[in-house]
């Protein structure tokens, strides 16, 4: 598999380089080398990206999730875990509803959720302050 792998991170055939990379990843895996396995995942959908191939990507995902590998999250997560910024967009709106003095009932209904999800209220909701 080495040699192979020598083989087409020299060619120009990518596709080549990112299924090998996704197999070498699963045989990682699968003999217990996880750190190995998601280093080899993640060359393999740096590859795809590179190629525009997000349906690769997304087998892959499936593949490899299956054996317990998973790839971290994406983007900044720089939300704030306190106060009315740290709410959803979902959890604002049933909060302003409370807020305007409907019940639980009427906002669940107006919001197409359970009673039992607006009932409940969040640990971020309670830090605003406003939820009791």
């Amino acid at each position: 598999m080495c040699a192979a792998l020598a083989y087409y991170e020299r060619s120009v055939f990518r596709p080549g380089l990112g299924h090998l990379l996704e197999d070498l990843a699963v045989v990682q895996a699968g003999h217990g080398d996880m750190t190995g396995a998601r280093a080899s995942f993640g060359r393999a959908v740096e590859v795809y990206r590179s190629l525009g191939a997000d349906w690769h990507i997304a087998r892959a995902d499936v593949r490899l999730r299956a054996l317990g590998i998973r790839r971290a999250h994406r983007g900044v997560r720089d939300r704030n875990k306190k106060g009315w910024e740290a709410l959803t967009p979902t959890e604002l709106k049933v909060a302003l509803l409370v807020a305007e003095g409907r019940t639980n009932p009427q906002v669940a209904a107006e919001l197409l959720l359970s009673p039992r999800t607006v009932q409940t209220p969040t640990p971020k909701r309670r830090a605003t302050g406003r939820v009791r």
